[in-house]
Formats: structure tokens, C-alpha cells, sequence
């Protein structure tokens, strides 16, 4: 699968992440989620990015990260095409995520699926993900199911630990952050 960066108003964004709304729909008997259709913006390098997985020139999978706040992101829209599950895609695609929150600065990932999506909630959990309270707009919706996990830079106020920070070379290493 080849990935790319685009603006979530990309017609093939568009495409998927309709596919994606009309497949939670009959899933949860036409009643929408918590969360919304987000605006296109939030995806937005410094602060987010959109990526659709392609084979040959298909588009077949999508998923984004968008700013929560300073140190944590929110993985928003992830969905692969379902002739094209059970291939790893979804595992490949949410590593590409994190990559990617990483790279934008953010110390976390969160996110919020339905209890309904069983494998959504099994590759999480496969992933190193950890169930949280619900938040925001998903706070009071019993549906939803919310995870969080580390993905870069921790924070002091993150752990109580001491957190190497590897350079090169070593003589303008900073040593260690507290």
C-alpha cells in the first residue's frame, strides 16, 4: 500500500470518509456518532495530517491526526475499504499515524470508536493502546469507546521518569530530561 499526504476536501477523502459515514450508519441503525464530520483544516500541517492508503491507484484506506491540545493528537476518520480488510492495512496505516503525530510534536495519541467496531477496538488493543474515560464530545455517549497511548516525546509532567534523549553526536547530547 503506498501512502500519501492530502487535504481531507481531496476527492478521494471525501469518497472515503463518506464510505466510512454510511458504513457507521447501518451499524448503528441511522443514528450518528458524537463526534461530527470535522472540517478540513484541522488536518493541516503544522497541526494535523490526512493520509489515503492506495493499491495500484485505488484508494482503499484513510485516516488523520488533528491537534487535542499541545501534547496530544486525535486519530480521526480511520477506515479501510472492507474487500480489503484482513490484509494488515489498518495495522500499517495506524503506524503511518503515528509516525506522523510524532513527527507534528505530539507526545500522545487518542481516539474514540464505537462499541460496535470490535475489530477496530482489537487492533487498538493489539496496538498498545489503553482504554480511557471518554472525553469531549464522546464524554456521555455510551457507544463510544475511547483509547489513548504514548507515541513520542514525554513530557516532565508526563511520568515520573527519566527519559534518555538520544543525539549525535554525544558531545552536544543534553543528557537526560527529568
Amino acid at each position: 500500500m503506498r501512502l500519501e499526504r492530502v487535504s481531507f476536501s481531496d476527492d478521494a477523502a471525501v469518497a472515503l470518509a463518506g464510505d466510512l459515514e454510511s458504513e457507521l450508519l447501518g451499524q448503528y441503525d441511522g443514528v450518528p456518532g458524537s463526534g461530527g464530520l470535522p472540517a478540513p483544516e484541522i488536518f493541516e500541517p503544522p497541526r494535523g495530517c490526512f493520509l489515503i492508503g492506495f493499491l495500484d491507484a485505488r484508494p482503499v484506506a484513510c485516516g488523520g491526526v488533528s491537534r487535542y491540545d499541545d501534547r496530544t493528537c486525535e486519530l480521526r476518520r480511520m477506515y479501510v475499504v472492507p474487500e480489503f480488510r484482513g490484509r494488515g492495512l489498518s495495522r500499517r496505516l495506524l503506524r503511518a499515524l503515528e509516525d506522523n503525530a510524532r513527527s507534528l510534536g505530539y507526545a500522545r495519541l487518542r481516539l474514540e470508536t464505537g462499541n460496535l467496531q470490535v475489530a477496530a477496538i482489537g487492533l487498538y488493543e493489539a496496538s498498545g493502546y489503553e482504554r480511557i474515560e471518554r472525553y469531549g464530545p464522546f464524554a456521555a455517549d455510551e457507544r463510544s469507546v475511547c483509547f489513548e497511548k504514548a507515541v513520542g516525546y514525554r513530557f516532565a509532567s508526563d511520568a515520573q521518569l527519566t527519559v534518555r534523549v538520544p543525539c549525535i553526536p554525544a558531545s552536544r547530547c543534553p543528557g537526560t530530561l527529568q
